[in-house]
């Protein structure tokens, strides 16, 4: 087996034998020759050419076409994709044409007859090439499920692939706790619920997981939604298995089924917009409050019209087995209102969809829920904010509308990195800085220092000396000053003083 010579291993094997081949007999010549074909695999006549070039090429050139597609092409490929909160090919590629059309009828992108032709004509594996290196530059959340009542025996178990109905209104249904790092208390929710047959999906903000929540924001999602439900799946929470959400889908009826215990693809619809649609915008933090719970509110009413409009989503319309191998055949990317507008829904109902999607601008919903999220964010119970930065993209590319320059973009990118992590809110201390001790820590060091060295109490034994949130204040203090020990779950210890060194020691 011939082993590949590298580039420069070629060169330097041509130099040695230039000389020697100019100066050779006939006979000679043809031996170097073909020794050379042998060792670098090059044509005969290629290996002619260099031998007795006067001078080797100073770089052996690769034959490629020209570029399709000019700098423009990409500046504006790159601006509609940033204007689509960065989905990925095989879901921008199809809806480009819409969403280009819309973004020049509302004057955010200026672009000649042809650059558009040249942007629609681009394939999914093309824009992933031209954004490769863009996409280089670019805390999970705790389950409050529980499990429900004995009415669980009453509603009929479905699986995955049981609702193959071809008719939008059939949802599947679940919570998102909002509650940080901790279940404890009380803290907001989200109900998402989301169509199988379209993908149109609804969110609801939720006070608590209780029945009557629940049951008030279905009661709201069915009047705002453009078609009837006709069927309810959820998990086996009792936010859902309960009498009340029985009767709401009885007197509607409406079909109540539930998936099986432990068994989270029962549910691949919703669980997929969950991650995708709410804790892309929401985040993990945790809220609490009526304030946090209007702003929520307002935050899902506004990504409600951007996803359901402005962003596509694909389907799996069948699978393919051959041999262990199973390949996934997906239906063309398309928004929950196209595949509305295709379905059997009444043609009034239609023109108003048709009205609206032409109606609402991409940029100014992006820039509502921006500003939205920053109000939401500055509620946050919590600093462990993930990566749900939307960045202020839009207020960027409002900056030089249908202009997108280079600069612009590498400023987009950077403030975008920026803005993933969040600030920290500055600590307030409780504690007056001033030059004389507060009275509370006055009063607990005479109590500690009239105990004898090596002593140790526990802190509900000094509860009567200061409030809480006091002492658990100045206890800690004088822990990192080495004025006491901690020697378990609130109980510390008098060090006792070396009159040598004089330092604590144990």
């Amino acid at each position: 087996m011939r082993l590949k010579m590298s580039k420069t291993a070629r060169r330097e094997l041509l130099e040695a034998l230039k000389c020697e081949y100019s100066r050779s007999s006939k006979v000679q010549k043809m031996a170097l020759l073909e020794g050379l074909v042998r060792a670098t695999a090059y044509n005969r006549k290629h290996a002619i050419k260099l031998l007795n070039s006067g001078s080797l090429p100073s770089k052996l050139r690769k034959h490629q076409r020209k570029p399709k597609y000019s700098i423009g092409d990409f500046k504006a490929l790159k601006f509609v994709w940033l204007a689509s909160n960065r989905i990925c090919s095989k879901r921008l590629q199809p809806f480009l044409e819409p969403f280009v059309d819309s973004l020049v009828r509302h004057g955010h992108l200026s672009i000649s007859k042809a650059i558009k032709h040249r942007l629609l004509s681009m394939s999914a594996s093309t824009i992933d090439r031209l954004l490769k290196e863009d996409r280089k530059k670019l805390a999970r959340g705790r389950s409050t499920t529980r499990p429900g009542s004995l009415l669980k025996r009453h509603i009929e178990v479905r699986t995955f692939s049981d609702w193959t109905n071809s008719r939008p209104g059939f949802f599947e249904a679940d919570c998102v706790a909002h509650c940080g790092t901790s279940i404890k208390g009380s803290f907001l929710s989200t109900l998402t619920l989301t169509d199988i047959h379209t993908g149109w999906t609804e969110c609801k903000a939720l006070p608590n997981k209780s029945e009557s929540a629940v049951a008030a924001a279905l009661s709201e999602i069915a009047g705002q939604l453009p078609f009837p439900v006709r069927g309810f799946d959820s998990d086996n929470g009792t936010e859902f298995i309960n009498s009340k959400i029985l009767e709401w889908c009885a007197e509607r009826k409406v079909t109540f089924t539930r998936s099986r215990e432990y068994r989270k693809n029962d549910q691949a619809h919703v669980e997929e917009k969950n991650g995708s649609i709410v804790r892309k915008y929401v985040g993990y933090d945790r809220f609490e409050g009526k304030a946090s719970l209007k702003i929520l509110a307002k935050l899902h009413s506004l990504t409600r019209l951007y996803v359901n409009f402005f962003q596509p989503s694909m389907k799996i319309v069948g699978k393919e087995k051959d041999g262990g191998k199973v390949t996934k055949v997906y239906e063309q990317a398309k928004t929950p209102c196209q595949r509305l507008l295709e379905s059997d829904i009444p043609e009034t109902v239609k023109k108003v969809l048709r009205r609206q999607s032409k109606q609402f601008d991409p940029i100014a919903l992006l820039k509502e829920i921006e500003e939205t999220q920053i109000k939401l964010w500055r509620t946050s119970t919590t600093i462990n904010t993930s990566d749900i930065a939307q960045g202020s993209i839009l207020q960027l590319l409002q900056d030089e509308p249908g202009k997108p320059c280079e600069s612009l973009i590498e400023k987009i990118a950077n403030h975008r990195n920026d803005l993933r992590v969040r600030k920290k809110k500055p600590k307030v201390s409780n504690i007056p800085k001033t030059s004389e001790k507060p009275e509370g820590i006055r009063k607990l060091r005479t109590y500690i220092r009239s105990l004898k060295p090596g002593t140790t109490f526990k802190l509900k034994t000094i509860e009567h000396l200061l409030p809480r949130w006091k002492l658990h204040t100045y206890i800690s203090r004088m822990t990192k000053q080495r004025e006491l020990i901690r020697t378990g779950w609130g109980t510390y210890k008098v060090p006792t003083i070396s009159p040598i060194k004089m330092k604590t020691t144990d």
